[in-house]
């Protein structure tokens, strides 16, 4: 079945056309007013880490370009990325105290079960489709090189930095 447009999404559940549904986030999630639908809140979500965006440039157009104005897109683009992101995780987090709060909307984690059977399901899928062919076998090997060594990063830095913020360390009032 073909995904529903986010418009969509509201009435179907609403309708119990479907039972849930994976939102981009708390912020839009509260505009959208899927609370009044769904009581529960599930995470990690499963599809994507963050917010993954794209910039689309016509090929010809863009190596008409001097590498001067090429660096000046990347950085645009680059830019734009990094205040869309703490802009998304700042509204994420207030949206998210609004939900608990004002509309009693519960949290829940997956159990571990679940999200290992969901790996292993993802990575049978991912290797057949690594298999397919010589590129999709070179892109497959090096994405599981980025996967292992991505994994033991994280765990030393965004890991490490979540924990330590969660200490339970005050600040001293101004």
């Amino acid at each position: 079945a073909a995904p529903l447009p986010l418009i969509s999404v509201f009435p179907a559940m609403q309708s119990k056309f479907i039972d849930g549904a994976v939102g981009m986030g708390p912020w839009v999630d509260l505009s959208f007013g899927f609370y009044q639908t769904a009581s529960n809140y599930y995470s990690p979500g499963l599809h994507a880490a963050s917010a993954p965006l794209s910039f689309g440039i016509n090929r010809e157009l863009w190596d008409s370009l001097s590498e001067n104005e090429q660096a000046v897109l990347h950085m645009a683009a680059s830019s734009e990325y990094v205040a869309m992101f703490s802009e998304f995780s700042a509204r994420n987090a207030a949206a998210l105290r609004v939900l608990r709060k004002e509309h009693g909307v519960t949290l829940r984690s997956f159990s571990t079960e679940l999200l290992n059977a969901v790996g292993e399901h993802a990575g049978q899928a991912v290797a057949e489709v690594g298999q397919a062919d010589p590129l999709s076998g070179r892109i497959y090997e090096s994405f599981l090189t980025y996967r292992r060594d991505g994994i033991s990063w994280s765990r030393r830095t965004d890991h490490a930095f979540v924990s330590a913020r969660s200490l339970p360390f005050r600040y001293a009032a101004s």
